[in-house]
């Protein structure tokens, strides 16, 4: 009878080849995502503070940043956090404590309430939130100084900006910005906005309308206003940026890139290194995409 205990069977060709392939393919992914995760955990972080309605901080909304998240390679190196606020101002009611006026009326305080409530209800789907944010304020620059239009916003918001946040269940935008957790969120952004180096300094023009008594657009530039022009007010990582750096995407690249590679050297120098030896150049995860 024969030995059942032979020599190994050699493993056929074909199987060898899957085998290496398979190592392969894992190695690359491995690789890929050690990259992404490089690149995501260094992100420059983008803060946009501004309000509903205003005509200068929708065209940076639906111009450069909107480009920006549009393109792969700027998109990974963004984490947005957008604040709405602006020029609210928090204002006494004799014998019932106070409210917040907004510079463009009540419609502004409730969009941006809305804004808030979008970003609460997104968590940390940034893209969902993006998808939202840049439908509302398509809707915003497009009802610009148009009474009618301006009323309707609210609805509209609701109606066709809310299913990108959730198509199959969309948060309740109105019950939150009416409720405890919006007035938490504009109480939040309003503190966040105060604490802002340098800080932002509040104009009343005769055109201006900062009470809730009106909701007409005003007729001046706004966003954060400073004594002599006014802005939207865009921080990378925490250090407000000229305003010059938002007019295009190639401008607004440039300066997430400066950020970004700001940051990397800062997180070079703390580390240890050998004597003599030099930190490398550094190298926008975007510059050879473009």
């Amino acid at each position: 009878m024969a030995s059942s205990r032979g020599s190994p069977i050699a493993a056929p060709p074909l199987l060898l080849l899957l085998a290496v392939a398979a190592l392969t393919l894992t190695s690359t992914a491995g690789k890929v995502a050690a990259a992404h995760h490089a690149r995501s955990s260094s992100r420059v972080e983008v803060g946009f503070y501004m309000e509903a309605l205003c005509p200068f901080c929708g065209s940076f909304a639906v111009g450069a940043l909107k480009d920006a998240m549009a393109d792969d390679d700027l998109r990974e190196l963004i984490a947005l956090r957008v604040v709405c606020f602006g020029n609210a101002r928090r204002l006494p009611i004799p014998g019932k404590g106070s409210h917040y006026a907004c510079q463009h009326g009540p419609i502004e305080c409730l969009l941006n309430r809305y804004h808030q409530c979008a970003e609460h209800f997104a968590g940390d789907d940034a893209a969902a939130f993006f998808s939202y944010f840049e439908c509302a304020e398509q809707l915003a620059v497009a009802a610009e100084r148009d009474m009618h239009a301006i009323a309707l916003l609210p609805k509209r918001v609701v109606d066709k900006c809310a299913p990108e946040l959730a198509p199959d269940d969309p948060p309740d935008l109105a019950a939150c910005a009416g409720g405890p957790l919006g007035a938490r969120l504009q109480r939040e952004a309003a503190a966040e906005t105060a604490a802002l180096d340098p800080p932002h300094t509040y104009v009343v023009s005769r055109h201006s309308h900062p009470t809730p008594r009106s909701n007409h657009p005003s007729s001046t530039p706004c966003g954060i206003l400073t004594p002599t022009f006014a802005q939207p007010w865009v921080t990378l990582n925490g250090n407000k940026t000229d305003n010059a750096n938002l007019a295009s995407v190639d401008a607004f690249r440039d300066a997430l890139c400066e950020a970004w590679c700001s940051s990397r050297d800062e997180k070079e120098a703390k580390a240890p290194t050998q004597a003599g030896t030099q930190a490398s150049p550094c190298v926008c995860p975007t510059a050879h995409a473009h």
